[in-house]
């Protein structure tokens, strides 16, 4: 029982924590006048940890503030075997505190002289997630058994995901990752608990996102029936204007959802149901063979930038106006006398995608900044765009060029419009470095940008 892996179950949200049982499976060691332990987890509908009790080779630590200022092991065969004796003078009444896994690595005393042991839910690709469990207990000579009830010290996520009829693709979900968007930090896999009031608190200073791999599980999402993955996180409270999102990996593509604000408390379980829906095969998601995007918007978008292959890659970088791979290049002739390039000769995207394709106006590019829900994602380098209708776009950070060289810090997309003669508009989309900014700013037409087609 070491590890919660992921696993199949259905969904509603419901809250966790019942009233202990008192008829727990446990299991005893040591003689009179020596601490003993009998152990138990409290009885709970869908328990993060499935079951009420240990099994063998399961190790606990144990800490008595009275005796010692360590944590000692305990391990269960089957009775509990502590690592070292601790003995229960006459009239002395202690405090038992124990935590579930033991982790070797010592713990430390807070500023309230309470003390805490390390935490880590990262997840192990074998194993799972470690699910930490505490609860107290008090002894004595005349009764020096500590009979401890363990709690759930984190929130467990239950992901259910299904495809709709009209979505295709493989189906294939290779990992999934819960992050922080924006300067505010809410979700952290390290931190440490309190063994003396059972609390666990993140260390925010770890800006690690929450990832879960499932390559080797080989996850095939279906249209008939729902894939459950269960995720542990620290308990968080996520105000209305939190920024946390999931994101599946689905097909080599992200699908990336919002996590709805509220305050997700210890041992309690929490359930989001999700849908796939990504554009049919037929037509009217398609023009002339490229997929598009119908965010909801007055055109329709690209579902990646010209030159690319996938919605995550960078695709190739042209001055404005110029129809080969440039990067920057003061000697590149350009269009200095046009105020406009959609749809004519020097429009890269009109000229390689033919058709209606073309390289968005100011006013699109504006709606699409300002209509859109823009959620980053570390993992990609990029952001997930979501549109009025619920539909969404990944565009990546696939940086620029300028006489100084490539920068991967600043991205940006061309418009059709020149601002004078010398600079063009552009969608400046920027990435964790610069405070995810994504704004309307221009570039002199020399330099390399990238370009993301819509279509009318």
């Amino acid at each position: 029982m070491k590890y919660i892996n992921l696993f199949f179950l259905s969904f509603v949200m419901m809250f966790m924590i019942n009233s202990c049982s008192e008829n727990v499976n446990v299991a005893e060691t040591g003689n009179v006048g020596e601490l003993q332990i009998k152990a138990g987890i409290q009885s709970a509908s869908r328990a993060i940890k499935e079951g009420e009790s240990f099994e063998t080779g399961d190790k606990i630590g144990v800490f008595v503030p009275q005796w010692a200022s360590l944590v000692t092991k305990a391990t269960l065969d089957d009775t509990w075997h502590l690592d070292r004796k601790i003995t229960i003078n006459e009239g002395d009444k202690v405090a038992v505190y124990a935590y579930y896994p033991y982790n070797s690595e010592k713990g430390s005393w807070d500023d309230k002289k309470e003390f805490q042991v390390p935490v880590d839910i990262s997840n192990d690709v074998k194993n799972g997630q470690a699910d930490y469990l505490w609860g107290k207990a008090e002894a004595s000579l005349d009764d020096p058994v500590a009979r401890i009830n363990f709690n759930h010290t984190l929130a467990r996520l239950s992901i259910k995901v299904r495809l709709d009829e009209a979505d295709h693709g493989e189906g294939v979900l290779s990992d999934v990752t819960l992050e922080n968007v924006g300067a505010n930090q809410y979700v952290s896999t390290k931190g440490y608990l309190n063994l003396h009031t059972g609390e666990v608190v993140a260390n925010y200073d770890d800006k690690e996102s929450l990832f879960l791999l499932m390559d080797s599980l080989n996850y095939s999402l279906s249209k008939d029936k729902e894939t459950t993955i269960d995720m542990l996180v620290m308990p968080m409270s996520l105000p209305k204007d939190s920024l946390v999102q999931l994101t599946l990996a689905i097909d080599g593509a992200p699908y990336t959802i919002p996590l709805k604000a509220q305050n997700l408390e210890a041992g309690k379980q929490y359930f989001y149901p999700i849908t796939i829906k990504r554009p049919n095969e037929d037509n009217s998601y398609k023009y002339d063979g490229v997929e598009m995007v119908d965010l909801g918007l007055s055109v329709k978008w690209c579902s990646h930038n010209v030159g690319a292959k996938l919605p995550t890659d960078r695709g190739v970088h042209y001055t404005w106006g110029g129809l080969q791979e440039k990067g920057h290049s003061a000697d590149d002739p350009y269009c200095s006398d046009l105020d406009n390039i959609s749809n004519t000769d020097y429009d890269i995207a009109h000229v390689s995608m033919g058709g209606k394709w073309r390289i968005p106006t100011k006013e699109e590019c504006l709606e699409l900044m300002e209509k859109c829900t823009w959620l980053y994602n570390s993992d990609l380098h990029g952001y997930t765009v979501i549109g009025p209708n619920d539909n969404k776009l990944f565009i990546p950070c696939a940086g620029s060029r300028d006489k100084r060289g490539w920068s991967w810090v600043y991205s940006t997309y061309w418009m059709s419009e020149a601002r004078d003669k010398d600079n063009a508009y552009i969608m400046d989309v920027d990435s964790e470095w610069i405070d995810y900014k994504v704004q309307l700013s221009y570039m002199d037409k020399v330099c390399g940008g990238t370009i993301r087609p819509v279509s009318d």
